[in-house]
């Protein structure tokens, strides 16, 4: 869990008077790195505001309110967010207007759209850093929270709470959602949040790459089959990463594609467990193209500043297994 997260979480949206926590400070000290220690951040108002245009220049005014907003709750991302609240900065409204009676939240969204002061006072309280890093926190939440439930159902036959599905293609249909939430944001949110993106990424590649088994093997409850399922069906590895049987699948790269996006020194920091994940899944089935895509990743993130670490064997182009 990031620094913003664990800050924000203790947060409700009444909270208008937030903490200066240390990803404040440092977003501040990027923005104003030959300022002097007295200006605050009232000082560099309009700067902060041409700032947040470029780096959020693709995000409308109510998508920056409604990411702004939605960080201040537990779980719910910006897309699921308060879907009854549609306000457009060209339907102009007075303070007054934007009362909602009874909605102190509704009340607060109308006001950040319209009234560019309630904006920049919200911004200033949650910058475009922190919103990154709380999603991407939150995404890595439910991909654990997915994982979790899967598991209790293979080994119980309990659904969530939810009782949506546990079966493996459909666990398969939502992580790929939520890996494509992570790889579209990368890009809307970038510079912000590679680090919390990377470790949602490469610890969900890493879970992954050691479920090759059939996860309803020997169960003890009593499932049902489905209609011509083999145990290749109910592999998570098999359907996500190993599947060489159909030609459309050379161009699905889970997970690596959204790897590609992030900077080299991100990267850099998960060497050890990339390196790691690619020892395993070249011992396990895998197409070629993507134990070949993962190894330019590795190579990628070999650590050139210090000379402890060893060298990535086996990065050459050679398909040879590792011995173990």
């Amino acid at each position: 869990m990031s620094a913003p997260t664990r800050q924000f979480r203790k947060l409700s949206i009444g909270d208008m008077s937030v903490p200066r926590s240390r990803a404040h400070r440092e977003l501040e000290e990027q923005a104003r790195p030959d300022s002097d220690g007295n200006s605050d951040l009232s000082d560099s108002s309009g700067d902060e505001e041409g700032e947040m245009s470029e780096q959020e220049g693709s995000m409308s005014r109510q998508e920056k309110v409604r990411d702004i907003i939605s960080a201040f709750r537990e779980s719910i991302l910006p897309e699921d967010f308060r879907p009854d609240l549609v306000e457009t900065a060209e339907q102009s409204r007075t303070p007054e207007q934007c009362v909602v009676q009874g909605d102190f939240e509704a009340t607060i969204f109308r006001l950040a759209v319209h009234d560019d002061n309630v904006y920049v006072s919200l911004r200033k309280a949650m910058p475009a850093g922190a919103c990154a890093a709380i999603y991407f926190d939150k995404v890595h939440e439910r991909l654990r929270r997915l994982l979790a439930d899967f598991d209790r159902y293979r080994e119980t036959g309990y659904l969530p709470v939810d009782s949506s599905s546990m079966e493996v293609r459909d666990v398969v249909r939502r992580l790929r959602q939520e890996v494509n939430r992570i790889e579209t944001n990368i890009s809307a949110r970038f510079p912000y949040g590679t680090k919390e993106a990377a470790e949602a990424l490469v610890n969900l590649l890493k879970e992954i790459s050691t479920r090759n088994i059939d996860a309803f093997e020997g169960n003890t409850w009593g499932r049902v089959p489905l209609p011509d399922e083999d145990e290749d069906d109910r592999n998570l590895y098999e359907q996500l990463i190993g599947r060489t049987d159909h030609a459309t699948d050379t161009r699905d790269f889970f997970v690596l594609d959204a790897l590609e996006q992030l900077p080299t020194p991100v990267l850099q920091a998960h060497y050890e467990n990339l390196m790691s994940i690619l020892d395993t899944i070249e011992v396990n089935r895998a197409r070629t193209s993507y134990i070949l895509k993962l190894r330019s990743l590795v190579q990628e993130a070999l650590p050139t500043s210090s000379g402890h670490k060893r060298p990535a064997a086996g990065l050459g182009g050679s398909s040879t297994k590792r011995t173990r």
